[in-house]
């Protein structure tokens, strides 16, 4: 008996926000703005995730912006937390870390409306420290091998907060105390080091446990026939741990990509043309960490007035080394692309409950050549 159920740690009646929702800030007390600071907004009782970026040398943050998150219903708990992410170095890069904060007291959205957020932010002191050891060379490694053609495309380390208990996994949004980087410019992390301490402030409970994020991202190009302007899909090297690096253990890569994949026994990075609809995926074990299990998603390429257009159409998962794609998934004339992916999650019962996770959470891809039947 398997089962399929999901563990979410939001409210499970929200609504998502239309385009003509916004929010008007007029906040003060900001640290002096730099190029790489941002404001979060973050609401983890409907997932509500929305970062803002504002003008450097300001001590203030004023305007109107769209709203991108579900609809707050304050009588059903949505508590929502602003802060400032304030720009520190170590060892040469700029790091983000909370610095000014705010919780504006609940409020109730209504579609296309605008909501006024106000206040002076308060100053929270950074007097903890996260230290920033990091194997950057070897998480882009492992983001680099999806493919021969993948580009690395962005280096994210995060801090989090979770609010409750992350048994289950980190399943809603939740406050970053620290970020590097959320596409403010920061430089690549590409190196294997201790880049020092980083001092960031927590104003939230105490009973909200911390974990880290790393997240290696890069893309591969693909044109489907008779397009001629490509597409990019994203994979990365990805993985959540509560256990915070120390002096003398790094972030690093907590599973690595699959070995040796290919498809009906030829090279799964090459162009193929008939490999049938119903061909078979097989691969090796990753030599860093140990795979949970393997999830193979199926890309379809279709041309839309020239352009490449990639959309998801099946997700499947194994604790074998190969698998057969079924029928019913692919139809002849069509283009695709295999995504092979192998999870980490120490403690999940993948044959009883698939879908659940828990609070150690990773994954890497390797990523097909263009495939037609």
């Amino acid at each position: 008996v398997v089962d399929a159920d999901f563990d979410s740690g939001n409210r499970s009646d929200t609504i998502q926000a239309d385009q003509n929702t916004t929010v008007t800030f007029d906040l003060t007390n900001l640290n002096a703005w730099e190029t790489t600071d941002f404001l979060e907004m973050v609401c983890p009782n409907n997932a509500a995730f929305d970062l803002f970026f504002g003008t450097a040398g300001e001590t203030t943050f004023a305007g109107t912006f769209p709203y991108g998150g579900a609809l707050s219903v304050g009588s059903e708990g949505d508590q929502y937390y602003v802060f400032q992410l304030i720009t520190q170095s170590a060892n040469g890069f700029p790091f983000t870390a909370l610095g000014r904060y705010i919780a504006p007291s609940k409020f109730t959205q209504a579609q296309g409306s605008d909501t006024p957020i106000d206040g002076d932010l308060r100053n929270i002191v950074q007097k903890h420290t996260f230290e920033a050891n990091i194997n950057g060379a070897d998480l882009a490694a492992q983001a680099l091998a999806a493919n021969p053609t993948a580009v690395l495309v962005d280096t994210g380390v995060y801090l989090d907060v979770y609010p409750g208990s992350l048994a289950k996994g980190e399943n809603t949004s939740t406050p970053d105390v620290l970020a590097y980087n959320f596409g403010t410019g920061q430089p690549f992390i590409t190196t294997n080091g201790d880049l020092g301490p980083v001092h960031y402030g927590n104003p939230f409970p105490s009973t909200w446990p911390l974990f880290d994020i790393y997240q290696w991202q890069a893309v591969t190009q693909y044109t489907a026939p008779g397009a001629t302007n490509p597409a990019a899909i994203p994979t990365d090297s990805y993985g959540i741990n509560p256990k915070l690096p120390t002096s003398s253990s790094p972030i690093k890569p907590l599973v690595g990509t699959v070995h040796g994949p290919s498809i009906n026994h030829k090279n799964f990075f090459k162009d193929r043309t008939g490999i049938g609809t119903t061909p078979t995926l097989r691969w090796s074990p990753p030599s860093v960490g140990t795979a949970t299990y393997y999830s193979i998603r199926v890309w379809q390429l279709s041309n839309n007035a020239g352009n490449t257009v990639a959309t998801p159409i099946a997700r499947l998962a194994t604790q074998r080394t190969s698998l057969l794609i079924p029928e019913g998934i692919m139809t002849t004339g069509q283009a695709y692309v295999f995504d092979i992916l192998a999870f980490y999650i120490p403690g999940l019962n993948f044959a009883k409950t698939p879908l659940m996770s828990r609070a150690t959470f990773a994954r890497a891809h390797v990523i097909s050549g263009l495939m037609q039947p």
